[in-house]
């Protein structure tokens, strides 16, 4: 009979470092949507979901707009294994782009990330 693995408790930071951590993911994605590349409106997404244990890891965020993360989570837009994908092929050698002026939104509480 097979042995069941018992589930790792998924990473979760407290508020502080999760502000943190979305700042940098902001940084390391150039400030941009890294599914359209607009610098407006940005926030910090999940590729694989709390629910399904995702951490709050740099590995497992993506920066993305409003409206390319709402329609992610509607279904109507690219697959999480795009976002991934452009997650991986997005470095920190990759041509840096102006930061935006505007204020972007962490995912979590809506607690406002702003590069300094």
């Amino acid at each position: 009979m097979p042995r069941l693995v018992p589930r790792q408790p998924r990473i979760r930071l407290d508020p502080d470092a999760y502000k943190a951590i979305c700042k940098e993911v902001l940084s390391r994605d150039s400030w941009r949507c890294q599914n359209c590349g607009t610098a407006e409106n940005l926030q910090v997404h999940h590729i694989k979901s709390r629910s399904k244990l995702g951490h709050d890891s740099l590995e497992n965020l993506i920066t993305l707009c409003v409206s390319c993360h709402e329609s992610l989570h509607r279904n109507l837009g690219f697959s999480r294994s795009e976002a991934s994908e452009r997650k991986k092929n997005h470095g920190p050698d990759a041509p840096s782009a102006p930061a935006p002026t505007t204020r972007v939104a962490c995912e979590k509480g809506n607690r406002d990330c702003q590069k300094k």
